[in-house]
């Protein structure tokens, strides 16, 4: 039996966090938990874990995980940029930026401001 692709199969609000499947009651609630877990994987450490089964699901939540990093770009959270440019497909930087944090994290703000973001907080 095949299955049809042209229909989105309806996952829900869950994740799995610590082996264990977890419902939301909204996108916002998802993103947090899995943000504070992935987090929690590397404890003040300044290697980042990009093979996180956490960050993995915050990437596989798509365009409604966006706003809320963007959010987390705004208050301070640089190392975010990743999942945005795996979720956004495009970069929002130029290579010329590269190692600089500051211009490569108001890049990204400015790349959601222009696509529907505030100009103060980015709203979810």
């Amino acid at each position: 039996m095949a299955i049809e692709t042209t229909k989105q199969i309806d996952c829900g609000l869950h994740a799995i966090i610590g082996g264990q499947t977890i419902p939301f009651q909204n996108v916002a609630d998802k993103f947090e938990a899995l943000a504070e877990a992935w987090n929690n994987e590397h404890p003040g450490s300044s290697i980042i874990q990009y093979d996180s089964f956490s960050l993995h699901q915050i990437i596989g939540m798509g365009a409604a995980a966006i706003p809320l990093l963007l959010e987390r770009l705004e208050d301070g959270e640089g190392h975010w940029v990743y999942a945005l440019t795996c979720i956004a497909g495009e970069q929002a930087h130029s290579d010329t930026m590269n190692g600089d944090a500051e211009q490569i994290i108001q890049a990204w703000l400015d790349w959601g401001r222009r696509r529907g973001g505030s100009h103060g907080r980015l709203t979810a």
